[in-house]
């Protein structure tokens, strides 16, 4: 009888260990995320207003946006979107530092009878480093709105401070 008490106790104790150790590491794994959201992404909202749950400003023809990543996500972004053309610019903030970028361009052939959107990854000077879709003609595509690229990357980093 002694001896089943024992096993008994045991067994609790075992359970009583996994569930504080599991739940230990849940709320660490929280509380990172959080440290992680906050000190990541407060400095990049400072100049975007919330309204309605988002983080959006029209500046120029320009709309800036700023995407917290979700409950334990770690995948949030900065938009720059061009109103006029629709050309824009992503970001994803890299832990514990640096960037992303992508660039999603439209263009219309030759004969203007139709557009296509292209998105290509760049590096944080705007130079092509690969296409999302596989083009073929991606850096042709780049080539000839390198400008417009460089202009997009200048307008965040005045915005955001990506540089420093």
């Amino acid at each position: 009888m002694i001896n089943k008490f024992k096993e008994k106790n045991i067994f609790n104790r075992v359970l009583i260990i996994l569930f504080a150790s599991l739940f230990s590491l849940f709320t660490l794994f929280n509380l990172a995320w959080y440290a992680y959201r906050e000190i990541r992404y407060n400095p990049l909202i400072e100049k975007i207003p919330e309204s309605y749950g988002i983080r959006i400003t029209s500046i120029d023809n320009y709309s800036y946006s700023v995407t917290k990543p979700s409950y334990l996500s770690f995948g949030g972004n900065l938009s720059l979107v061009n109103e006029e053309t629709k050309e824009d610019l992503i970001i994803w903030p890299l832990f514990p530092s640096g960037y992303d970028y992508a660039v999603t361009l439209e263009i219309s052939e030759q004969d203007n009878s139709y557009s296509s959107f292209h998105m290509l990854i760049v590096d944080e000077n705007g130079d092509f480093i690969k296409s999302c879709g596989g083009e073929k003609n991606a850096e042709r595509v780049h080539s000839e709105n390198v400008d417009v690229i460089q202009n997009m990357l200048l307008l965040a980093n005045e915005m955001w401070k990506l540089k420093e």
